[in-house]
């Protein structure tokens, strides 16, 4: 399910001030699908609050009421994306007719999301360290967990296995925080280009999602440290 393309030229109309809920919403998602377009025709040094407001006609003042800073701008871009990422997973995991085909549907398909659209790879996960100067700045200000929904879906599969009534609330958090892990390291390989080009990508995910598989259906989230 790819994330809709901004609207390439069609300016937001002139409006006061006050503008209601919707237009409101109507408005950051645009900004967001706008940014994710300025990040895909010029990476992310494209990304600015000028040429954003330029992009959606807009004065750029009136564009620091949204976003405060730059970094604000992209954290909400990554929790934009990987909403989006979530969603996909969950539609495919819907439609399975058990528990586990249902975490390995949802897996596949988070997986796919990352193939099928390489630049929001690149924007969520190399942009990172160039905000690292956000790290100290968390604790105080209104930053969004932005994976939050991959992990309550994550955490929603997990518990309708029959394997989890023998689990506990920790374990469960720690095997959904270890198939991130083991995910995230199956993207790094190949929609980051880690691994050589000779590499089997298919052959390479059919056996993570086997794994995968393996693991949950014993429960099982290795050896206690």
């Amino acid at each position: 399910m790819p994330a809709p393309s901004p609207p390439s030229s069609s300016p937001l109309p002139s409006r006061s001030p006050r503008r209601t809920k919707h237009e409101q919403v109507a408005l950051y998602d645009h900004l967001v699908r706008t940014s994710l377009q300025l990040f895909a025709e010029g990476g992310y040094e494209a990304i600015s609050m000028r040429r954003l407001a330029c992009a959606v006609d807009m004065a750029p003042m009136s564009l620091y009421r949204y976003f405060p800073t730059k970094a604000h701008l992209v954290r909400h871009v990554w929790a934009y994306i990987l909403a989006r990422a979530a969603e996909h997973a969950r539609a495919a995991s819907a439609r399975a007719r058990t528990p586990v085909a249902g975490l390995r549907s949802f897996v596949e398909a988070f997986v796919q999301y990352w193939i099928e659209h390489p630049d929001h790879y690149w924007l969520v996960f190399s942009s990172r360290p160039s905000l690292g100067s956000l790290q100290s700045q968390e604790q105080s200000e209104d930053f969004p967990f932005e994976a939050r929904p991959v992990f309550e879906a994550l955490a929603e599969l997990l518990d309708a296995l029959p394997s989890s009534a023998r689990a506990s609330p920790e374990q469960r958090q720690l095997l959904a925080e270890l198939l991130i892990c083991k995910i995230l390291g199956f993207l790094l390989g190949t929609v980051g280009q880690l691994m050589p080009r000779s590499s089997n990508h298919a052959l390479l995910r059919m056996h993570l999602l086997d794994d995968i598989v393996e693991q949950v259906s014993r429960f099982d989230a290795g050896p206690a440290a």
